[in-house]
């Protein structure tokens, strides 16, 4: 889906209006588990749209919910988001790091996938 958005701009505008659908019924959430899974939609859905400054600002704002809201399995999310929109291998260590650490096995596919690709990264 994710080379889709190269190709349709229209499907990248719906997606956007999606999620900024979505986000602002989660602003008046009590409860914020979610809201940094669509941070990272929309950071995604930035960076296929080459605006990397506004991906990164979504990436820290997902970052505030985070610690506010004390949702520890999103940081490992958080750094492996990062690894994978701006091809850093430290984000990537630290993501790691954390995977193993917290037994957050469900990562392990996309960790080989980002090992992979983090071959080639500067």
């Amino acid at each position: 889906m994710l080379n889709r958005l190269d190709e349709d701009p229209a499907l990248t505008l719906h997606i956007g209006n999606l999620i900024e659908e979505a986000e602002a019924y989660l602003r008046f959430a009590v409860r914020q588990e979610f809201h940094p899974g669509l941070l990272f939609a929309r950071a995604v859905l930035q960076a296929k749209s080459n605006n990397l400054a506004a991906a990164a600002a979504s990436i820290a704002e997902a970052d505030t919910v985070i610690a506010r809201a004390g949702i520890r399995i999103y940081i490992a999310d958080a750094f492996l988001v990062r690894a994978r929109l701006f091809k850093s291998k430290k984000a990537l260590e630290e993501g790691r790091k954390l995977v193993e650490e917290w037994g957050y096995w469900r990562w392990r596919p996309e960790l080989k996938v980002l090992n992979t690709l983090a071959e080639d990264w500067p």
